[in-house]
């Protein structure tokens, strides 16, 4: 039985972390309110000149348990990294090695694009949407999102994974066949064009119109999930990362 995965990777990195945790091993704050005082002395320390805490406030986004946040980890790295840090570059390139996490209980936003579809423990396709009605493209703001997914998801799980992918229209659209191949070709060279792993092969591009709908043409919500590119994973094996042993080789300065 089909289901939809949503953050994926943020099962998975929890599963990483929890029995480390327990047993201490990974250092981490144990509140939000902890967490923001640490982070506001770093950044006081930023304001009076003091650039090794720049690397250091990148570390704290990165290890942080209640607030982990990567994106912000590698803004830190990458502005210590303007200010001559060599240990900033190096954890940048540790960094670059994990999966985008979330911390416990809380919700990604921006997670909203790609879904990853699951048969028996294997991922078999993820699905993108946002298109408007009688366009190639998705909206800025799922490009922006997707762009995120490549980075965080696709690059970083996947292994000479291999891609076929289809698109389609939903019943009202006009010239079906044509727009649905379009819209697949689109998102092949989005990919491509956004930094997708070159080992990531697209083995075949198709449109497919109308066909197979996932949901009723009868309503604005129907018809926008009919819109769709679909890309079924020939291998589907996620990656497993050793979020721990990445995190301790992050060193402050």
């Amino acid at each position: 039985m089909k289901k939809v995965i949503l953050l994926f990777t943020i099962i998975l990195g929890f599963n990483l972390f929890s029995d480390n945790l327990k047993n201490n091993e990974i250092p981490f704050i144990s509140s939000y309110d902890e967490f923001f005082q640490k982070v506001e002395k770093l950044e006081e320390k930023i304001k009076n000149g003091d650039k090794k805490a720049i690397n250091n406030l990148g570390n704290l986004y990165a290890k942080d348990e209640n607030s982990r946040n990567i994106p912000k980890a590698k803004e830190y790295y990458r502005l210590a990294i303007k200010n001559g840090s060599e240990i900033a570059r190096k954890n940048l390139e540790i960094v670059n090695k994990l999966p985008k996490l979330c911390p416990e209980r809380s919700i990604c936003e921006n997670w909203t694009t790609i879904r990853f579809v699951d048969k028996d423990g294997k991922i078999v396709k993820m699905i993108i949407r946002g298109f408007p009605v009688n366009k190639e493209e998705v909206t800025e703001i799922e490009k922006r999102e997707i762009k995120g997914e490549i980075e965080y998801l696709l690059n970083v799980f996947l292994e000479n994974e291999e891609f076929v992918i289809v698109g389609y229209a939903d019943e009202t659209e006009k010239n079906k066949k044509k727009l649905s191949l379009s819209r697949a070709e689109k998102i092949a060279e989005f990919l491509k064009q956004n930094g997708l792993r070159k080992d990531i092969k697209i083995s075949k591009i198709t449109g497919k119109s109308s066909e197979n709908p996932v949901d009723t043409n009868d309503t604005e919500i129907g018809r926008y999930n009919n819109r769709r590119v679909e890309i079924f994973l020939k291998n589907g094996k996620v990656k497993k990362i050793d979020v721990e042993g990445l995190l301790n080789q992050l060193k402050d300065e």
